[in-house]
């Protein structure tokens, strides 16, 4: 995130990780000053339990290097399909996710026309829809 410049008073900035994994998350902040030096703020360790299931992407409009995030309560085999707006398949297969958060490469939503299209994607303990927007 972009600093808000030059201040005589302490400046608090929030972020957030909407994907932690289940178990121990290191953060670290890397400050870079206005000449483009940087450092490194001290580790810290954040540990998540119980993180609740489901499906989510890391951009949404989708682009080449959009990830599918799976958080899964135990191992199970997904099965997916990816429909248009007017409900035709356009991709569909299964995965084989773990106990946790699993990060998959979607390469063939790359390739789709621009619009609106939903991704469904089921499993033993998984059951979730995303609508997902294509821009060319």
């Amino acid at each position: 995130m972009k600093a808000a410049g030059e201040s005589q008073t302490t400046l608090d900035y929030v972020t957030y990780d909407r994907l932690p994994m289940n178990g121990d998350n290191w953060y670290r902040l890397k400050s870079v000053d206005i000449g483009g030096k940087y450092t490194y703020s001290t580790a810290k360790k954040v540990r998540f339990d119980g993180i609740a299931e489901g499906i989510s992407l890391t951009s949404n409009p989708i682009s080449a290097d959009t990830k599918l995030h799976i958080t899964a309560s135990v191992d199970q085999r997904i099965d997916y399909t990816v429909v248009d707006a007017s409900g035709r398949l356009v991709s569909g297969g299964s995965l084989d996710v773990h106990k946790g958060t699993d990060n998959y490469d979607f390469e063939n939503l790359s390739a789709l026309s621009g619009g609106t299209y939903y991704l469904t994607a089921k499993g033993a303990t998984i059951n979730g829809t995303l609508k997902i927007s294509k821009v060319n």
